[in-house]
């Protein structure tokens, strides 16, 4: 089985897979999040390799002599830091991405020469899920189509393996970077009834909200001021404010600078955002 780390945001995920550090070791603490050090912001698929921390498994198989091949698998193609990226990393159209999977995949299996060797360790990240349930939600019959064709896709996987004479020694290990919930405006809660958003430097994060206040702002008195407001809303059963000391072990496994100094957590299912945040959605919130 796979003990999950949290959150379970995508990118936060799959670098716990890829190193298997938590969160708080390896840097990438969600998919969005501020570096007080660097003064700077993380934004999904960054590529410079100040953001990401540890050893990844490409790294380790390396030293012992192992080709890796990547596709899809965020990190793979950040170079220039204290390690290797992967040997082969492919990336995908998204309207083609299993059928180019599949194909890459037979090719990496058939070497061309004598020389060149099988792979000992694919990584694919396969993301047409994600993005369909993110545009459609999780009912539909986008979504079903597409659960159909990642089933089919899989079934393809084990065939490829089988015509190569690898079924009977290969591992396959299939995983879940996160999950999905429905959410509706009616489960969702304005940040800016908690607190002022002027004496905010940074909010950022999702489902989990990283609150960075202002320097001049006490922290502590923020986290009162938040708890006190959220005690009287309607919401209240469904949500949790804390000061990041309180929950970082629990919610990132250890201590980082990356971990913003106030969270607001959320049961599933339940949303928390600015007011112009809630605002851009136009009501859609598919």
């Amino acid at each position: 089985y796979m003990l999950a780390d949290s959150p379970a945001s995508k990118l936060t995920s799959l670098w716990s897979l890829t190193t298997g550090l938590h969160p708080a070791d390896h840097g990438i603490v969600g998919d969005a999040f501020y570096d007080p050090d660097f003064k700077d912001t993380f934004v999904q698929y960054s590529k410079d390799p100040k953001w990401w921390k540890g050893e990844p498994i490409w790294r380790d198989a390396d030293k012992y002599g192992m080709e890796v091949v990547t596709f899809n698998w965020p990190g793979a193609d950040v170079v220039g830091g204290p390690y290797l990226p992967p040997d082969h990393y492919q990336s995908f159209h998204e309207r083609a991405e299993l059928k180019e999977q599949l194909e890459q995949l037979a090719r990496f299996l058939s070497p061309a020469t004598e020389t060149e060797h099988k792979p000992d360790l694919v990584l694919s990240y396969v993301s047409t899920l994600d993005k369909v349930v993110s545009a459609n939600g999780l009912s539909g019959k986008e979504l079903t189509s597409e659960l159909s064709n990642v089933d089919s896709f899989v079934k393809k996987v084990y065939g490829i393996l089988k015509d190569k004479g690898m079924f009977e020694t290969t591992n396959v290990m299939i995983v879940s970077e996160g999950g999905y919930a429905p959410t509706s405006s009616e489960r969702t809660l304005h940040l800016d009834d908690l607190v002022d958003v002027t004496k905010l430097e940074h909010v950022q994060g999702f489902p989990i909200v990283g609150v960075n206040p202002i320097i001049e702002y006490s922290v502590s008195e923020m986290v009162d001021e938040m708890r006190a407001k959220l005690a009287t809303h309607a919401l209240h059963k469904h949500f949790q404010v804390y000061a990041k000391d309180e929950v970082d072990v629990t919610l990132f496994g250890g201590h980082s600078d990356r971990i913003s100094p106030i969270l607001v957590v959320p049961d599933a299912g339940y949303l928390v955002a600015t007011e112009i945040k809630l605002n851009a959605l136009e009501g859609d919130y598919s």
